[in-house]
C-alpha cells in the first residue's frame, strides 16, 4: 500500500446535528467536504464533496447474516 499524499488532510467540524456531522478541509487534498447522516435506525449515509464535483452519497443499510 502507498500513500496518495505526504500527510493526512486536514478538517475542521461545520456542523453538527443530533443525527449528521459536516466536516470542511482547511487544507489540500481529495475532498472539500465529508458528512455522516443516520436519518433512521436503518440507515448509515457517508456524504462527499470533491473540488469542482458535485456531493455524492455512499448510503448503506443495516442488515443481518443472520437471518
Amino acid at each position: 500500500m502507498v500513500a496518495r499524499t505526504e500527510g493526512p488532510q486536514e478538517m475542521e467540524l461545520e456542523t453538527i446535528t443530533s443525527n449528521s456531522v459536516k466536516f470542511k478541509a482547511t487544507s489540500e487534498g481529495g475532498m472539500s467536504s465529508l458528512g455522516y447522516s443516520h436519518p433512521d435506525a436503518e440507515t448509515f449515509i457517508i456524504h462527499v464533496e470533491n473540488p469542482g464535483r458535485p456531493v455524492f452519497d455512499i448510503t448503506l443499510q443495516s442488515r443481518s447474516i443472520w437471518k
